[in-house]
């Protein structure tokens, strides 16, 4: 499906999307806007006079979503034959992405990118990362007159970078001018600590077939912060000058204690502010009927036989006791901003059944890569250091062990084709039943369901007798719940 649509007339975009269904799903848009400033036509005067734009800019998008391969990709490119800014001279440049990969068998998983422009010159980018044009123009002014201009913001689990160039050049006859300003900066947040260098040059010269004059100031400039300074290198001739300015470099990062780093990356925190909430538990598989709004019973009511809990962390996990028994210890983790290197994170998992532990569960790990920025070993950032920690344990997929169900699905014949649909909500636990144990259900439903001749045929096919008197009974199933076949006729 595509759609064509104008932004107060500045602004002219298609969009085309596009759906493949069959062994994979995929999902595609392709589309272009178009920006023209001012608009090409006035309509003030009785004939229409034509204006040239000052500006304009034709971006080109694409974005692709591959669930089954866990990818989300999104680019786009700016037309350089059809993007100018004051002079069609003036041509624009440059491309945008951002990729992210989510499938957690993966070992990309977890990582992303985002970039305008591209990277810094020195980083080596990962051969699964996009590669993206530097923003910036090239404008001709006249023959003598020539500028460049380039632009790039990059950001990955592991740093920010971002940086620009701007050179100007002019020659005619015997005579020559050119400057040059270049700047590039790599940035880390918590805790936030940024490096960067800083670049100038200006030259003038003449020559002839006789004589040549050469005259060039170089500035380089270094700086870091917080606190800001940095240290300045002059030159011009044979001069050369050194200059301090601001805060002096401090080498070792100041680094995060437990409370900010719990604030800023385990939130929300408890009312002590020492304690995060590390833990999400959510029932992937089985839900019945959603807990009530301020119920304790944090899962809800869930059918055991299908039942299936992922808990996770935000933490990485190193060891693991389950029931009191140890499990096999995963890799040791770092806290790159509180530069702690090796460091165990222990997780004690205990299901119990009215106070008793059971061992009716199956624990399959829950397997994912950690940015290396948070769980990394490295407080400072550097450009080319692996950007994830690959297959970090962060949690376990739960589901009660298949052996304790009947593995036959027949069918049930009901007597009667009239049957009534009813909304059974029993006032039952969340947590898995015993099916030799008794439980207790509302009356006035047994009474509802058992006076309806299709009904007690149903409950009697699951070995439910119920007891009709006047007061709250209980009932024996002689079976789990099991997947059943409706009669179509």
């Amino acid at each position: 499906a595509g759609v064509k649509f104008s932004t107060f007339k500045l602004l002219n975009s298609f969009v085309l999307l596009i759906l493949g269904i069959g062994e994979h799903t995929e999902l595609d848009l392709l589309g272009y806007s178009l920006l023209t400033a001012p608009l090409p036509l006035d309509d003030s005067g009785e004939e229409k006079t034509k204006i040239d734009p000052i500006a304009q800019a034709r971006l080109l998008v694409h974005a692709a979503f591959r669930p089954d391969a866990g990818t989300l990709q999104v680019e786009a490119r700016l037309d350089a034959e059809n993007s100018f800014l004051v002079s069609r001279n003036c041509k624009l440049q440059g491309g945008f992405a951002f990729y992210a990969w989510f499938k957690e068998e993966d070992v990309k998983n977890g990582d992303f990118v985002l970039t305008l422009g591209g990277y810094h010159a020195q980083f080596n980018v990962p051969s699964h990362y996009p590669q993206v044009p530097r923003l910036g123009f090239h404008w001709q002014v006249d023959p003598h007159m020539l500028f460049k201009g380039e632009l790039y913001f990059a950001l990955t689990p592991n740093a920010l970078m971002t940086g620009g160039l701007l050179e100007g050049n002019w020659k005619k006859d015997h005579f020559e001018a050119s400057f040059r300003l270049a700047l590039n900066l790599l940035m880390q947040w918590q805790p936030f600590h940024y490096e960067g260098d800083f670049s100038l040059s200006i030259k003038v010269a003449y020559s002839d077939d006789f004589l040549q004059i050469e005259l060039e100031l170089t500035t380089e400039i270094a700086i870091w912060g917080p606190e800001f300074g940095g240290t300045a290198h002059l030159k011009l001739l044979i001069l050369e000058i050194d200059v301090d300015f601001g805060a002096p470099k401090v080498e070792k990062i100041e680094k995060l204690g437990w409370k900010d780093f719990a604030k800023a990356f385990l939130s929300p925190v408890s009312e002590t502010g020492t304690i995060p909430d590390a833990f999400s538990c959510r029932v992937s598989r089985g839900l019945i009927a959603g807990a009530a709004e301020g119920s304790k019973n944090l899962l809800g009511t869930v059918d055991p036989s299908a039942l299936e809990i992922f808990l996770e962390s935000t933490v990485p996990i190193s060891n693991v006791e389950i029931n009191g028994e140890k499990s096999k210890a995963n890799k040791k983790i770092s806290i790159a901003p509180m530069n702690r290197q090796n460091v165990n994170s222990t997780l004690h998992l205990t299901v119990k059944h009215e106070g008793e532990k059971i061992n009716d569960f199956e624990f399959d790990p829950v397997l994912k890569n950690a940015p290396a920025a948070l769980w990394g070993k490295q407080l400072k950032p550097e450009l080319n250091s692996s950007t994830t920690i690959e297959n970090c344990l962060f949690g376990y997929r739960i589901a009660v062990k298949p052996e304790l169900f009947h593995q036959d699905n027949n069918s049930i014949q009901f007597p009667t084709t009239d049957l009534e649909a009813l909304l059974i909500e029993p006032n039952l636990s969340s947590k898995v039943l015993d099916p030799l144990e008794w439980h207790p259900l509302n009356e006035e439903v047994l009474l509802k369901l058992y006076s309806n001749t299709a009904s007690s045929s149903i409950l009697s096919a699951f070995g439910i007798q119920p007891t009709l008197k006047k007061e709250r009974k209980v009932f024996q199933p002689i079976q789990l719940l099991r997947p059943f076949n409706i009669p179509t006729q």
